[in-house]
């Protein structure tokens, strides 16, 4: 069979794919809370078929079997001369499969809220995921092509990438660059699930590449791939450093077997490992500077709106007060009284978009509390940003917190000694020596866990003497 053929046979077999795909979304996505959906929202009607039903009660059995048919597509697919044609049935296959996990599963419930915001962050995120698994293909042929056509191919993918990680707040209400509430799409799908496909990249192209000058040394191979498949682990701990154990464990058995099957699967030699190690290389870093450089700029946004922009604010708060001995009611008085030349505002994404209108523009929210104020802003992912300073000229409220102030300057162990007394008074008199064989060991292990708690709860208690951010110094964690 000549290319051409082959070519026609990838495109047909994508095109069935891309059928049943739609097929499952309409099938087993969350439908909408309307009794008549529009054509294109899902409406969950395989959910309601009689032999669909009974396969809830073997979930893993009904998602392997829905997922085979694009599995084997797909692995069809990929053996053909289309790289593009790849990256679409790598996209069905992986986006079937997450519909076919919610669809069957009690998972279903983290997405039914959504509606048909629901579908479409499974459908955006298994296009993404496929993709990144079509890299390596996609590099090795793109780069026969000119550099032109490469990098006009490239560019708007890179933006687009870079754009929706730096944009996303998961707290804008009109959610322009997010289909749901918190930013599933570019925390699950982009900074975890295809950054850790650019790890095993990594580990594969250093493991081909290993290999390649170790052809005639098989105990030197084998020991480099071991050593490659530490890679991928390594790339994701230095992301994710709380990952426990055990998953790390999971991780480096699953990074050996597809490192293994880099270097072994397909190759007749070494010219062949030079290429693919060159491919998988060329992937790694085209899918991963979209994503680093998304997540740098978020992380400079969050930390200029937080420590320069909101700190300009709060100091020129601080001046009116100490002029007024009140704050403002709106933040435009800042500005009327030349505290501050404009009034700035936090940096949550590219300019551009407010600029032609795609989202509005972001904004610091201010509430006047009297003797303290709410400062908001909302920054990348989910987190929104709140601050309230110390509170201040509050001579009639400086009793009311002399006694916790007198309470506070005991030590731990002062604290501790006093709580375990009362606590053992309370304890003794309620303890029914019936129901309890020693109340005396009983009530001193109960007393040690509550005091320890209060003293715990009591440290961690904001002082008003001191101003407070709600928010962190830096972008959440996502794992």
């Amino acid at each position: 069979m000549n290319a051409r053929c082959q070519a026609r046979g990838s495109w047909t077999i994508c095109a069935l794919l891309t059928g049943y795909t739609a097929f499952l979304y309409l099938g087993l996505g969350t439908a909408p809370d309307s009794m008549s959906p529009a054509a294109w929202e899902p409406s969950g009607f395989l959910r309601e078929v009689g032999f669909v039903e009974s396969l809830f009660e073997h979930p893993l059995v009904a998602i392997a079997g829905l997922s085979a048919i694009p599995a084997a597509g797909a692995a069809v697919v990929l053996l053909g001369p289309s790289a593009l044609a790849a990256a679409v049935a790598c996209s069905c296959f992986v986006t079937s499969l997450i519909f076919s996990f919610y669809g069957l599963t009690g998972a279903l419930r983290v997405w039914s809220f959504f509606g048909w915001r629901g579908s479409w962050v499974i459908l955006i995120s298994g296009i993404a995921v496929g993709v990144a698994l079509s890299a390596p293909l996609l590099a090795a042929r793109g780069w026969r092509l000119p550099v032109a056509i490469r990098w006009l191919v490239y560019t708007p993918i890179c933006f687009a990438t870079i754009a929706l990680i730096r944009n996303v707040t998961g707290t804008d209400e009109r959610l322009p660059f997010n289909l749901s509430p918190w930013p599933a799409i570019d925390v699950l799908a982009l900074e975890i699930a295809v950054y850790s496909i650019v790890g095993v990249m990594i580990g594969g192209a250093v493991g081909a590449g290993l290999c390649a000058k170790l052809v005639d040394r098989p105990v030197l191979r084998a020991a480099s791939v071991a050593c490659a498949s530490l890679l991928p682990v390594l790339w994701f701990v230095a992301r994710f450093d709380h990952t426990g154990p055990r998953a790390l464990l999971v991780g480096l058995a699953i990074s050996l077997a597809i490192v293994t099957a880099i270097v072994r699967i397909g190759v007749t030699s070494e010219r062949e490992l030079e290429s693919r190690a060159g491919s998988l290389a060329l992937a790694a870093a085209l899918v991963a500077l979209p994503i680093m450089a998304g997540s740098s700029l978020a992380e400079g946004d969050h930390a200029v709106s937080r420590h320069v922009r909101a700190r300009a604010i709060i100091d020129a708060l601080a001046d009116h007060y100490d002029e007024h001995e009140a704050y403002p009611d709106e933040l435009q008085e800042l500005i009327d009284e030349g505290r501050l030349e404009q009034l700035p505002a936090p940096r949550v994404g590219f300019a551009v978009f407010p600029a032609i209108g795609w989202t509005e523009a972001p904004a610091f929210r201010f509430q006047n509390l009297g003797s303290s104020y709410l400062l908001e802003f909302a920054s990348t992912e989910w987190v929104m940003c709140s601050y309230s300073p110390a509170w201040r000229g509050l001579d009639d409220e400086e009793e009311e917190f002399e006694d916790e102030g007198a309470s506070a300057d005991r030590t731990p162990i002062e604290q501790a000694a006093d709580c375990r007394e009362d606590c053992g008074r309370v304890c003794g008199q309620d303890c029914d020596p019936d129901r309890v064989a020693d109340c005396a060991a009983f009530c001193s292990a109960a007393c040690d866990d509550e005091c320890a708690r209060e003293i715990d709860e009591d440290a961690r208690a904001p002082d008003p003497s001191v101003e407070a951010w709600a928010c962190p110094a830096g972008r959440p964690e996502l794992w």
